[in-house]
């Protein structure tokens, strides 16, 4: 179950969208093959639920 998905996350009402966010990824730059390590803060609509705390 997904927060905010419409077909298994329940009430679709908290969130207008799914409660989804990848706040870090690792990837290889597929030309050099460097290592790369993004980050993305917690959106604003998602940091109402407190999330940001289990990162």
């Amino acid at each position: 179950p997904l927060l905010g998905d419409a077909r298994y996350g329940g009430d679709a009402s908290l969130l207008a969208r799914p409660a989804l966010h990848s706040a870090a990824a690792d990837l290889t730059q597929p030309v050099t093959g460097q290592l790369l390590h993004i980050t993305a803060p917690v959106p604003d609509d998602l940091r109402v639920f407190g999330f940001e705390r289990y990162l």
